[in-house]
């Protein structure tokens, strides 16, 4: 979802921005085209101190954390935003979930034990979805591999993890997801874009 955010904004600037930019520099008359701005949205998942991948990094790190915490944190931190919708809305209780304004529409995140109540399945909390840190003596056999290909892909990684403090060893997918998004746009920002168009 954060990712078709991006994107939607991204086309956004190229379709409407900057044609706007291009007609007025060369006094081509232009009319208006209101659209909604996702900007907000994108900076409720990321912007730092208190995006929600920051609040989900922070909550990863901390001592006792919680998916419930980390709920209760979003809901409060961005409840005056236009772009996190109450929860009461979906019946439910801040801790047990939040409910994200996206530009197609509203989408409920919740915590694996709500879904695991629904769905009588156990479900993988948020927070251990975002944890991609290799358990050390993993990587210690990897790295020690005698299999060239293993041991060229994870002797870097184990180098680095013995140079590294135990704080400092929390590798986040959310940030390495956003980072990697961040990238592609940047590359996609030096192109010449080009949309094609489809009729149903």
């Amino acid at each position: 979802n954060f990712a078709n955010e991006k994107l939607q904004q991204f086309f956004l600037t190229q379709v409407f921005k900057e044609e706007e930019v291009l007609h007025v520099k060369e006094g081509v008359p232009w009319k208006e085209v209101e659209y909604q701005d996702n900007t907000p949205c994108i900076e409720l998942m990321e912007k730092p101190p208190n995006g929600i991948f920051r609040l989900l990094d922070s909550q990863c790190k901390a001592p006792k954390a919680s998916e419930e915490a980390l709920c209760e944190q979003v809901n409060e931190t961005h409840k005056k935003g236009g772009f996190l919708a109450p929860t009461r809305l979906k019946r439910m209780r801040d801790g047990e979930g939040f409910i994200v304004r996206h530009y197609a529409g509203d989408v409920v995140y919740e915590t694996s034990t709500v879904i695991g109540k629904a769905t009588k399945v156990s479900e993988v909390s948020l927070l251990e979805k975002n944890n991609d840190t290799l358990q050390e003596d993993w990587l210690e056999q990897l790295a020690g591999s005698e299999v060239p290909l293993l041991k060229s892909l994870f002797s870097p990684g184990w180098e680095a993890a013995l140079k590294a403090k135990k704080s400092a060893s929390f590798s986040s997918v959310g940030k390495r997801f956003v980072n990697d998004l961040n990238s592609l746009l940047d590359e996609l920002k030096a192109s010449k874009a080009h949309f094609v168009r489809c009729i149903k």
